[in-house]
């Protein structure tokens, strides 16, 4: 009898929906909790580390940025801030992006094979035209683009 007992008690918790549902929001909340802990909140440790690292060593443009604060209208010297976090977080993830490509590696069964599909993109999965900006990643040429949001950011200060 007992056998029966535990088979009706799992058909009635089977045909419950709300046990079902909060089975499922429980298991859900389980692999996200899992997720964070394992790979966002490292991350979100690394970030943390680079930025104090960036803060105490920042770069001319946020040198610069924190100067011109303090000949700026005050009601713009929040904007100035968020922008100078946002140039540190860039690259704070800028930083760590080159501390892990060591440690990526990338098997053949992860190349983009669209050539096929495609006659403009070439067996390693990059267009022609993407073949300039392809160098220029490599050569960390874009690292010139805090320069860019800096003039852009005064430009748009002064036209106020």
């Amino acid at each position: 009898m007992q056998k029966s007992d535990s088979i009706y008690e799992i058909a009635k918790l089977m045909n419950n929906k709300n046990y079902i549902k909060n089975d499922i929001a429980q298991a859900m909340q389980l692999a996200a909790d899992f997720f964070k802990n394992k790979y966002i909140t490292s991350f979100e440790n690394e970030l943390e580390i680079q930025s104090k690292n960036i803060k105490n060593n920042p770069s001319k443009e946020m040198r610069f940025l924190s100067l011109m604060k303090e000949f700026m209208p005050e009601q713009t010297h929040n904007s100035i801030d968020n922008m100078i976090n946002a140039m540190t977080t860039a690259s704070a993830i800028s930083s760590i992006r080159k501390k892990l490509e060591p440690n990526i590696n990338f098997s053949d069964e992860n190349t983009i094979k669209a050539a096929s599909l495609d006659p403009s993109v070439k067996s390693d999965g990059v267009y022609d035209i993407d073949e300039n900006c392809q160098i220029m990643a490599q050569t960390d040429s874009y690292l010139n683009f805090p320069v860019l949001l800096v003039i852009v950011f005064l430009l748009i200060i002064l036209i106020d």
